[in-house]
């Protein structure tokens, strides 16, 4: 299975393809050791997601689940069912967010607006599906495509 992400926008591709370069879809980003960085993920997620409060169990669990419905789901298609899929377009959503808020930079050179503010924007406009199959089609650069199995994106 593929992961097709989009914001409909060119100029938001760009955050994809650097989520992807570097390696976080591999790599677990929920949980960091450093405690000053885990309350900062404890915060966003309050802030953005409206979570309550999160542990570092919670955070490591995410990361496990996160893993584990991409190696069940991208890898190797174990299963259709809706319920999984959206929890795993769910866990994309906070992992890829999060990567945003860890990295303002990406973020500043877009938009003026507070870093939390920018992100609470561009969460409702980010696309996410799960497809089987590429088709051939002209989606000026704004679509990208990403193969689990490989740890590869391609943009269209």
């Amino acid at each position: 299975m593929i992961l097709r992400l989009t914001f409909y926008d060119d100029t938001y591709t760009s955050l994809l393809t650097t989520f992807f370069e570097q390696k976080q879809m591999v790599t677990p980003t929920f949980y960091l050791p450093n405690e000053e960085k885990q309350e900062n993920t404890r915060t966003f997620f309050r802030k953005v997601f409206s979570k309550f409060f999160l542990t570092a169990i919670d955070l490591s669990n995410k990361d496990k689940e996160f893993e584990r419905l991409c190696n069940d789901i991208l890898y190797k298609n174990l299963y259709y069912d809706e319920t999984k899929y959206n929890r795993l377009k769910q866990l994309f959503s906070e992992k890829f967010f999060l990567f945003l808020y860890r990295n303002r930079e990406l973020l500043e050179e877009i938009s003026n607006l507070p870093v939390i503010d920018k992100i609470e924007d561009l969460l409702p406009l980010l696309e996410i599906r799960i497809i089987p199959a590429m088709f051939s089609t002209n989606e000026r650069d704004e679509v990208v495509y990403y193969f689990y199995s490989n740890d590869k994106f391609i943009k269209q």
